[in-house]
């Protein structure tokens, strides 16, 4: 009897302990989304939702095959819901998204991608600055036209909101005419976008 007792107490602790477990996971600060398999990755999108909306003193960090792509960082007031960014990936391998909270962890991310093909980077970039910007569902999106080559790649973005501003600093492995997508908590009414390139 002592047996069967003893027993079902160490199966309802191991039931127990499974559901703590699964608990504790339904819920992610930071997740990542991205294509599986991907035609062109020169082309690749990857989005980032912050569950709990990333704020100032935050640092976003996005890498693919431990290459660095792209840093995000917020001032001000400003929260982000969501950011979206489109990655040069080349070849198979896992993208990362790491958001380093000030003064406490970080927090990770992942998804394994393939890719169909991809192409080389360019030494030089030979398109002439362009950018086109477009607000919609409380989404500020821009599309800049850049070849991110080896030597005049988008090196900063910088998108004040009014009330904060958020700078993203590239690298040449962002997409050929690199995309961003910001879905800030509040658009706030005088955005303004400053563009520098890498010389």
């Amino acid at each position: 009897m002592k047996t069967k007792i003893i027993i079902s107490i160490v199966v309802l602790l191991t039931l127990i302990g499974c559901g703590q477990r699964n608990t504790r996971s339904t819920f992610f600060p930071l997740v990542l989304k991205a294509i599986d398999h991907n035609k062109n990755g020169d082309l690749t999108p990857v989005s980032i939702k912050f569950n709990t909306p990333m704020k100032e003193g935050d640092i976003l960090t996005i890498r693919h095959k431990q290459r660095t792509i792209a840093t995000l960082e917020l001032t001000g007031s400003l929260k982000l819901d969501t950011f979206h960014i489109r990655i040069r990936a080349l070849g198979d391998g896992r993208v990362n998204a790491a958001l380093e909270i000030k003064g406490k962890a970080t927090l990770y991310s992942e998804k394994y991608i393939t890719v169909a093909k991809f192409n080389p980077i360019p030494e030089r970039n030979k398109t002439k600055l362009k950018t086109h910007i477009r607000t919609k569902d409380g989404s500020y999106k821009m599309l800049i036209m850049n070849d991110s080559a080896v030597s005049g790649f988008v090196k900063t973005v910088k998108v004040d909101f009014g009330h904060g501003t958020a700078t993203v600093t590239g690298s040449k492995y962002l997409s050929p005419n690199p995309y961003f997508l910001f879905k800030p908590l509040k658009l706030g009414k005088e955005t303004s976008t400053k563009v520098t390139l890498d010389k």
